[in-house]
């Protein structure tokens, strides 16, 4: 079985540690885990849209590209807002993840 390693942001949002979070910068928003899954995925399954609102005003104009970024199954930040599931963890309600960043 192989050990999954999780980025110290990704940790931050299931720690639900806003202000930790805060402290890192933007690339470390964007490391991805073993399966491909960064900040903005794990944000948006765990539904929180003030974490994730907070991020993607950082990223300003890179945000589209941010959001469109595929873990290894080819599943965006928006299937994770869509119930999708995170293996191993209880699945997230759903947010709107275009009115936030104006899409």
């Amino acid at each position: 079985m192989i050990e999954q390693w999780i980025p110290t942001a990704i940790s931050h949002v299931f720690d639900n540690d806003f202000h930790a979070l805060k402290s890192l910068d933007m690339q470390q928003y964007i490391k991805q885990d073993n399966m491909d899954r960064n900040t903005i995925h794990a944000a948006c399954h765990k539904d929180y849209e003030n974490m994730l609102v907070y991020m993607l005003t950082k990223f300003g104009d890179n945000a589209k590209q941010i959001i469109a970024i595929c873990d290894n199954r080819g599943h965006t930040a928006a299937h994770y807002a869509a119930r999708e599931s995170w293996p191993g963890i209880i699945t997230a309600e759903p947010i709107l993840l275009q009115r936030e960043i104006g899409m």
